[in-house]
Formats: C-alpha cells, structure tokens, sequence
C-alpha cells in the first residue's frame, strides 16, 4: 500500500495537500464563473494566480463578495426601516411593528456601513484587526436577525396553530397571517441562515491573517518552527491523521483539502458511484493508492 507524502515533507506541497484549504471553496462563490471574463480580472486585480491555484480566483475575492452582499443587505433593511419611519403608513410595509425597533434596525444598519468600509481595506491590505473587527459585528448582526426572526415566528404561531378567527387570518396586514407575514419570515430565515454561513469563511482568513503577520523571523526567535502557511499546517494535521486513527479511510472527507474539488470534477465528468466492474467505489475520490 503506497501512502501519498506528508504535507511539507520534500516537497511543499504534496499530492494530496493542495493549496486549497477545508475552507477555501467557502471563500469561492460558484457564480463568479457566470460573470465575464473582464470582470473577473477587473475584480481579481488583473491576476489568475490565486490561493485556489492557477486560474481561479483568489481567497480574497469570496470575501468581497461576503462584504458587498452584506452592505446590500444592511441599505435593503436601512431603506425598509426609514420608508417605514418617514414614507409608508400601511401595515403591509412595516417592517416591524413598534417604531423602537425600526429606529434599531436603521441604526444597526447605518453602523455596519463604515465597519464594511475598513473591512474592504483590510481584505486589500491584508489587515487583520479591522477584518476581525468586521467579524464580531458580522456575528452580531447574526444574533441582531435570529432573535428578529424568533420573535416573529412565536408571533406566527397563533396562525400556523388556527388559534386566529377566520377574518384576522385573512387579513393582507405583514403582522397578521396573510401571504405577505409568511414570505416575509422565509426571507428572514435564508438571510440569517446565509449569514451564518459567511462567519467561518471570515474567521478563517482572519486566522491566516495572523498567521502570516507573525512571520517566519518572529517564530524562529521564540524558538519555534512552523510551516509556511496556515492552509499546509492544516493539511499536515490531516496527513497526521491520515497516519493514525484514519488510516483505513480510502476517499477523502468532507472538508479535506481539495475533496469538494474533485468530488465536482467527478460528477461533472458524469461518473457514476459504481464502476462497470460492479465494484462500489469510494464515495469521495482516493487520495492515495492501493
């Protein structure tokens, strides 16, 4: 049984320990591809050579779109919140149903503006601090929309319960139990939903933030050796375990580096998961030969 080298041994990156890390494809938004190519050099810096490898975006462009889609987010809750408080007077446009709140969210929205500003600049410039900033707001903006949409699901629950008489339930108003209260609770669902799935895409370049401001001359003086980037650290402790306690796993994990990648190529190639043969293969592609 041939094993594939550990990360970092002869060679710096090896067969199975590409560049791209358990949270890259996190970073990559599949879209981008639709996107023309011009656009896509305009927005990757005139570069191909990103950290998914040659020819694909880099890490720093998923975070860009994670800051343009929150800023779109914030100006869509300031400008429900300030139509509500200045323009509209129908129950059907409130966003929420006392004043007090529409004045937080406004607020809350307004705040976010210029911490996505530094946070944009801390991507380009590779700073940690004011991206990590961004990611605490990030998470209270997470906890800011669950309680919201808690709150709105316990006062749903007299409806979906039939607790309503037949003419309340009926009622067009967003806060009673018309079409409008239950498309309005799926949209806070999925936009709290997609921003919980943002923070780990953040934290992590965060994390190789730090790790690459501490510099390998700032390392070899506390006396301690480490590899070159955080993505091959991560991929040696899975070789690690690829060593030990997974030694008679045969595919790759989910989160493993590149197995999302390969597992797209196989079912675009329109492989199937068993082989003519009858023999069932692994579920994920091998990363070592038997």
């Amino acid at each position: 049984r041939l094993k594939s080298a550990r990360c970092g041994d002869q060679h710096p990156v090896a067969p199975h320990c590409s560049v791209i890390g358990p949270h890259a494809s996190l970073y990559f938004p599949w879209w981008f591809l639709l996107v023309p190519a011009q656009v896509q050099t305009w927005m990757m810096g005139g570069t191909s050579h990103g950290s998914l490898g040659v020819g694909h975006p880099s890490a720093s462009l998923g975070l860009k779109f994670i800051l343009l889609y929150h800023l779109l987010e914030n100006l869509v809750f300031l400008a429900l919140a300030l139509g509500d408080l200045l323009i509209f007077r129908s129950p059907s446009l409130r966003l929420t149903s006392k004043y007090s709140s529409r004045l937080a969210v406004s607020g809350y929205a307004i705040l976010g503006l210029p911490l996505m500003g530094f946070a944009l600049c801390a991507v380009i410039y590779k700073m940690e601090k004011p991206l990590r900033c961004y990611l605490y707001y990030m998470a209270l903006s997470v906890m800011v929309n669950g309680a919201y949409t808690a709150d709105a699901l316990v006062h749903f629950v007299p409806c979906a319960a039939g607790w309503v008489p037949g003419p309340a339930a009926m009622d067009p108003n967003i806060f009673q139990c018309g079409h409008p209260r239950g498309l309005m609770l799926v949209a806070l669902i999925f936009v709290v939903g997609f921003q919980l799935t943002m923070l780990y895409p953040v934290y992590t370049f965060c994390e190789d933030l730090k790790w690459d401001s501490e510099g390998q001359e700032q390392t070899a003086m506390a006396g301690k050796w480490r590899l070159p980037s955080r993505r091959l650290a991560v991929a040696a402790q899975w070789a690690a375990l690829r060593e030990g306690p997974l030694n008679l796993i045969e595919g790759r994990m989910p989160g493993e580096y590149g197995s999302m990648y390969e597992t797209a190529a196989v079912i675009g190639a329109g492989q199937t998961m068993t082989s003519n043969s009858g023999l069932q293969q692994p579920y994920l592609p091998a990363t070592r030969l038997v």
